[in-house]
Parts: C-alpha cells; sequence; structure tokens
C-alpha cells in the first residue's frame, strides 16, 4: 500500500528496504531503520518488502550491502571496517540480502564499507564486491552507489576519482555525487584515457534501460484506505502484566514527547471516547533509554533500555508518524491487537511481549 501511494506521487524507485541487521546501541546509524538483530526475521521481513513493492508498481533498493548495522562508524561521518569474515557474514550480515535477490530483488545498493577480504577501501569501489553479489549470490539486477558525498567517499576521493573507481568496480548508478559536474568530467577523462571501458558504461546503461522497462510494465495494486494505522497497530509490541484487558479505560493523561505527539495521540484517544485528564498516564519519549515512571511508558523510537523506566505497561511503536500514534491509540484502548514481539536483543530483566 505504500508502495502504491509512492507510485500515485509519480515516484517509481524507493531506496528501501533496509536489509542490514542491527547490533544495537553499538550501531551508531542504522538501528531501527533495521527489522532487528535476527537475521532470519530481517530476511523475511524485506523479502515481504520487495514483493510488496513491486506489487505497488515500485522498484525497490535493497541496502546496504554488505550490511551496515554490525560496524561502529557511521558512513555518512567516515569509513567502516567490517571486522568480520565473508564466511562469518554470511551467516549474518549476507543472509537478508542473499533471501532478497533470491527472491528476485531488481536493485542492490552497496554500502561503503570496508571488507578486507575484498580489499581495502568501501565496498562501493571492490570489484570483489560486485563479484560476490553477481557470482555468488546470483544478482542480474542494477547495482547503485550509496551516496557519494557521504564522508566514507569524500575524505578521500574527488568526485571524478569516485565516480570513476565505482563504475570501474562494477556500480550500474552512482547515486549523488559531491559534484555532478566533477563526476561526469572525470568519467569522460578515464573513457578517453582507456582507463574506463566504454563497455562498462554500456552494460550499467543496458541494466538500467531494462529496470525502467520492466517497471514501466508493472500495473501497481492500489492503496488500502489506513493501512499504515493498522500496520502501526500490528506492529507495536506491548508488555504488560495483563495482555487481555485494555490499557486505556475512560479516561487517560498524555505527557512527554512533543506538542506535536500529545496532540495527535490525545486526539486520537477522543475519538475512541477516551476524556484527557485522570486515569492512567501515558508518557512518550524519544528512546527507551529515557528513564521515567509512569503508568504506561512508550518509546517512539529505539526500544532498548525501555525497562529500566518504571512502568505497568510498556510499549515501543518505532516512529513518531501521525498514523503510527493513531494506530497507538487503537492499541491502548483495545481497539487492536498489538502483535509486534521484541525485535532486539532486550537485555537482562526483559519482559516478553503480549505477542510472544
Amino acid at each position: 500500500s505504500s508502495a502504491a501511494d509512492i507510485r500515485a506521487l509519480g515516484v517509481n524507485v524507493d531506496l528501501a528496504p533496509v536489509a542490514d541487521v542491527t547490533i544495537g546501541l553499538d550501531d551508531p546509524t542504522i538501528r531501527t531503520r533495521s527489522a532487528g538483530s535476527a537475521p532470519s526475521n530481517v530476511a523475511s521481513t524485506v523479502v515481504a518488502a520487495v514483493h510488496g513493492f513491486v506489487d505497488g508498481g515500485v522498484v525497490p533498493v535493497i541496502k546496504h550491502f554488505p550490511g551496515h548495522g554490525s560496524v561502529g562508524v557511521d558512513s555518512h561521518d567516515g569509513l567502516p571496517v567490517q571486522r568480520r569474515t565473508v564466511a562469518q557474514m554470511e551467516t549474518r550480515d549476507l543472509l537478508p540480502f542473499a533471501a532478497a535477490v533470491n527472491a528476485g530483488a531488481p536493485a542492490v545498493m552497496l554500502g561503503h564499507i570496508e571488507v578486507a577480504e575484498w580489499g581495502g577501501g568501501p565496498a562501493t569501489f571492490a570489484p570483489a564486491a560486485y563479484d560476490y553479489l553477481r557470482a555468488k549470490l546470483g544478482f542480474t539486477g542494477v547495482a547503485v552507489t550509496d551516496a557519494l558525498n557521504m564522508g566514507a567517499i569524500v575524505d578521500t576521493h574527488t568526485a571524478g576519482e569516485a565516480a570513476v573507481a565505482a563504475l570501474s568496480a562494477g556500480a550500474d548508478v552512482l547515486l549523488m555525487p559531491a559534484s555532478l559536474g566533477g563526476a561526469i568530467d572525470g568519467i569522460v577523462a578515464a573513457v578517453k584515457d582507456g582507463d574506463l571501458p566504454r563497455s562498462r558504461l554500456d552494460e550499467a546503461a543496458a541494466r538500467s534501460i531494462l529496470l525502467l522497462r520492466w517497471n514501466a510494465g508493472l500495473s501497481g495494486d492500489d492503496a488500502t484506505p489506513g493501512y499504515a494505522r493498522t500496520l502501526a497497530a500490528a506492529g507495536a509490541t506491548v508488555a504488560a502484566g495483563d495482555c487481555a484487558a485494555p490499557i486505556v479505560g475512560a479516561a487517560a493523561t498524555v505527557t512527554g514527547g512533543t506538542d506535536r505527539t500529545r496532540r495527535v495521540l490525545g486526539e486520537a484517544l477522543q475519538a475512541h471516547g477516551v476524556a484527557l485528564g485522570g486515569g492512567p498516564e501515558i508518557r512518550l519519549v524519544p528512546s527507551g533509554r529515557t528513564r521515567v515512571t509512569a503508568d504506561v511508558v512508550v518509546a517512539l523510537d529505539g526500544p532498548w533500555g525501555l525497562f529500566d523506566s518504571s512502568a505497568q505497561s510498556y510499549i515501543a511503536v518505532y516512529g513518531d508518524s501521525s498514523a503510527t500514534l493513531a494506530g497507538l491509540a487503537d492499541v491502548l484502548v483495545g481497539a487492536a491487537a498489538a502483535g509486534g514481539s521484541w525485535p532486539v536483543d532486550m537485555g537482562r530483566g526483559a519482559i516478553p511481549s503480549c505477542a510472544a
């Protein structure tokens, strides 16, 4: 349904879903962009997303190969180095990518991550990374670089050098060069000098054209009204002493969060007939690492550390959009069941989710 909405706006490619497996708080940039810390769960989520995007008529781009969730440096700032061997990565980081390719993923984004077995420098510039993706995993689609204006690249390469290095290694699409003119000039000079074969450009162009022609033939399903709210409620994770009883009754008090999140949740509760003021306190926190005391503590972002707070009910909703907050209201009053289990290791003392 989200793909149908995107296509209705005239967009036919989405740089999603994220196929990274997060290691949690030591992961500086992916975290809740990942579907979790269990490779098999991430793989099944990514495969479902691939099918959903295609059914909606949109090209999904799986990212960030070979996995950005288990490195300790944000590639926006510098070059992350993956310390695991490729064999070790195959049981964790690479597993969702293999599953997505097997499911027919039409495009993959390579991340700026150094893997020792693939040579020095980012995988974006490593021929061995593209060879693994195509020869080992059997990928035949379009290979897209992560943004070439990120710190992992611009700290050591000009726009022209980065463009030529990525194309030479096997990239088909160059995303966001630091300088478009510089990238073009570098490519033209490399072709004239014989450093970059024209055949490599022809191959990249052919794959891109084939992808867009394939996309043009997709019919695309219509969006289901209210799907985001329904999905938010179904994906919410609740831990409570009594999973059968509604968390909120005739009244509730909403605290924490921002003016907007309190207002949106309050209006959604009122639409269910809940009076604002009195009743249990629902405290909205930006992350589970915020320690508070309330009847109900809701983590709007990362759930880690949620149980450091003191509450009767703990909830994680993984976002703060209006649809997510409306779905949260549905869960609070018992109009919808929270179907999510904890997607990551919640640490010692974790309370099982109501959906477990």
